[in-house]
């Protein structure tokens, strides 16, 4: 996947879909995502978001759609907990998924030191 696909993409719907939930959610298990997943794709969505190794295996698996993936993960010392380091951004490769989602604001990450 690359940019022009994902902005082709884009261009048939410019919806990207979240699909996750927090911790301690009775929303938060593989099979409620998937279905979640699988009714943005019935209604035309064409690329999603989602969190979590199983999770995301389970959503591309089951939808076919590319999926944006991401790992949220503290690390003391630092405020970024959007795929934080380069080990995170291995998960979600490693998940299947070919876009990875990386916190984009200024703030100091800590993916050069890990």
């Amino acid at each position: 996947m690359n940019l022009t696909s994902i902005l082709k993409l884009l261009g048939e719907c410019p919806l990207v879909v979240s699909v996750q939930a927090p911790e301690g959610s009775p929303l938060r298990d593989d099979s409620t995502l998937v279905r979640l997943a699988l009714a943005s794709a019935n209604e035309g969505v064409r690329l999603l978001r989602a969190e979590g190794p199983s999770s995301l295996q389970a959503i591309a698996r089951s939808t076919g759609l590319p999926v944006m993936g991401l790992i949220k993960r503290t690390y003391e010392g630092s405020p970024v907990y959007i795929t934080p380091t380069l080990a995170e951004v291995e998960e979600v490769l490693s998940a299947g998924c070919r876009v990875v989602a990386v916190d984009g604001t200024g703030r100091p990450s800590l993916a050069r030191s890990r």
